[in-house]
């Protein structure tokens, strides 16, 4: 059976976040980490596993799907270079998550913002789910699905 744990919250009354619980939230910190210096995780710990993997892009009329992380990048790297001069991409709200032993699903908000090269400011938010599976002992990204988010949240 899974659980349920925002961020900063606990099931139950204990202050305890169980070890994967913490692993997978740590995965997802390491995944927006490895996203303004445009750097994939080392070779010794990749974030997402062998084989195939869903990454889709919701821009409102079109949705993207790619199934390699680089195929991601290739979409996502130009784009924004195109757009911005500077630019951080952050979690800004709690991650809501549910694990069991091999699988865990999170929801939760991010925002991409930036200087743009005409020095205006831009600020986006999107509504991110994401499905983790443990592959081999580790939590590897094995699904990701991106929205634009107008309303607040």
């Amino acid at each position: 059976m899974g659980r349920v744990t925002p961020l900063n919250k606990f099931t139950t009354g204990s202050k305890r976040i169980e070890p994967d619980d913490r692993a997978v939230r740590e995965r997802i910190r390491d995944w927006y980490r490895c996203w303004p210096q445009g750097q994939l995780a080392t070779a010794n710990d990749p974030l997402t596993g062998p084989g195939c993997i869903r990454l889709l892009s919701d821009f409102g009329r079109d949705v993207s799907v790619n199934r390699t992380l680089n195929d991601y990048r290739q979409l996502w790297q130009p784009i924004l270079e195109d757009t911005f001069k500077r630019w951080h991409i952050s979690i800004v709200s709690a991650i809501n998550l549910r694990c069991t032993r091999e699988m865990a699903a999170a929801h939760f908000f991010t925002q991409l913002s930036g200087v743009t090269h005409d020095d205006g400011v831009m600020n986006q938010v999107q509504a991110v789910s994401q499905v983790w599976e443990k592959i081999t002992g580790r939590w590897h990204l094995v699904q990701e699905h991106s929205t634009v988010h107008d309303a607040p949240f």
